[in-house]
């Protein structure tokens, strides 16, 4: 009898610091405080011992400015995060987030009076290959980001949203007077060196995979390749990447295509940009890969955006209707529910810029 009490008594107690070790963290998790607004400042001239939230103070590496926000975090329940960066030029660094920054995180790049903003450029050289993203952010939460005038040059790829495969509603991310010049490892891996890693290869100067309702405006994207492969591209909108709007973009030399979508992404505008001289296969292009399940996109709109000059890299001669929007796999074209997938209409093609326009009104899938 005396040990029957003696084990609830001891059960009692576990239960009882059991419960206590809960209320804890409970307390611990409700512990932050609400902050609405926090500005971090980057600067060339700036120092990695300072916490940069002041512009008299600003941090150096976008290295020093991720732990800053990690750190703020942990504190506070930010409503929005502002980053300003400094005009000047920031050399092999990357801007990783994998985890919850705040609610709204604005990167925004700040202009000199002559007109410069910051560019972040990849060291790449004869020994020593360049990063392999500008930015890669996780997209899983329900949080956005904008980032806004800058450059980003000579990165195996740009920047990347990846949400949750299995979560809905991610994105409202925006990406707005960017210029990205030089992408893919043709130019992230110099001289002599080869790049035999198959898995450090450009893939896109703009990403999202699992994230929706995203916008890219006012952006170019200015010489992109690998040195092996055709895989990269302008815009790469991939796996239920729904609701997304490309517009007002520029387009120059991108091999092979300089927009793609993929597998399961619907409802997306590709409207009012110039394309000139890029593209192997297709401007825009839809592929899927059924025989690893991977789904057919529906409801995709290109429409009033013009096309300049010599297809493929200006090696081609002038490209013909039927390749403005297509669908790269063969399975893909002997499709009969093509024309619900991907429509082109109301662009406009021109030989070049001192011809009249013609063949508007296009609609084709």
């Amino acid at each position: 009898m005396k040990k029957k009490v003696i084990l609830c008594s001891i059960l009692c107690m576990l239960v009882i610091a059991f419960v206590g070790l809960l209320s804890n963290e409970d307390t611990y998790a409700s512990s932050k405080t609400n902050l609405k607004t926090l500005n971090l400042y980057v600067s060339t001239t700036g120092n990695d011992k300072n916490v940069g939230t002041s512009s008299s103070k600003p941090v150096k590496t976008l290295t020093r400015l991720v732990n800053v926000m990690k750190t703020n975090a942990n504190k506070y329940n930010i409503e929005t995060l502002n980053i300003y960066v400094q005009p000047g030029t920031y050399r092999n660094q990357n801007f990783n987030i994998s985890f919850y920054p705040a609610k709204k995180v604005n990167f925004i790049g700040k202009m000199d009076s002559s007109g410069n903003k910051p560019i972040f450029i990849s060291n790449a050289s004869n020994t020593k290959e360049g990063k392999r993203y500008f930015a890669y952010i996780n997209n899983k939460n329900n949080n956005a980001y904008k980032i806004s005038n800058i450059t980003v040059s000579r990165y195996s790829n740009g920047i990347f949203f990846r949400g949750d495969k299995n979560k809905k509603g991610q994105g409202g991310n925006w990406l707005e007077n960017i210029y990205f010049t030089k992408m893919g490892d043709y130019y992230s891996y110099e001289g002599s060196q080869k790049n035999t890693n198959t898995s450090e290869i450009g893939y896109a100067a703009v990403e999202f995979t699992y994230t929706s309702n995203n916008v890219m405006r006012n952006c170019t994207v200015s010489e992109a390749r690998n040195r092996t492969g055709n895989y990269i591209h302008g815009v790469y909108i991939a796996n239920n990447s729904c609701g997304n709007r490309v517009y007002k973009n520029k387009f120059y030399h991108i091999k092979p295509d300089p927009v793609r979508i993929r597998n399961g992404s619907n409802d997306n505008r590709i409207y009012s940009n110039n394309f000139i001289n890029t593209g192997i296969y297709a401007y825009v292009s839809d592929w899927y890969n059924g025989s690893v399940g991977e789904k057919k996109s529906y409801g995709n709109l290109v429409y009033r955006n013009k096309f300049y000059g010599k297809y493929n890299d200006g090696k081609k001669e002038f490209l013909s209707l039927d390749q403005i929007a297509i669908f790269y796999s063969k399975q893909a074209k002997k499709d009969k529910s093509n024309a619900s997938r991907l429509k082109a209409t109301q662009n406009v093609i021109i030989k070049s810029k001192k011809d009249k326009n013609y063949n508007k009104n296009v609609f084709i899938y």
